[in-house]
């Protein structure tokens, strides 16, 4: 199955911050695109900015979860990364089924 079949109607991401505070990813994108729709690319890669207003706060894990229907937020039917204790927020390559 190409991956172009399917629609990223739902990417989530889990941060977690060093700091204290709220925090949250902004600025999703696939591809560099902020509204992913058809993509192409069967090992699309992911990107965000954390949103925190703590000083010092700082990405330490994330978790990016893939769905086709939007209307089933938080239920990943295409990928889940699980959590992945890391810092990086560019690019992160699909490791789903294609």
């Amino acid at each position: 199955m190409r991956f172009g079949k399917w629609m990223l109607a739902a990417m989530c991401l889990v941060a977690s911050v060093a700091a204290g505070g709220q925090t949250g990813p902004a600025h999703l994108q696939v591809d560099n695109l902020d509204k992913p729709l058809g993509i192409d690319d069967p090992a699309p890669r992911f990107s965000w900015q954390l949103h925190d207003a703590a000083q010092g706060a700082k990405q330490t894990a994330y978790r990016v979860m893939v769905s086709t229907r939007s209307d089933l937020p938080g239920t990943p039917d295409v990928w889940d990364s699980g959590k992945v204790e890391s810092g990086q927020s560019l690019n992160v390559k699909y490791a789903g089924r294609r």
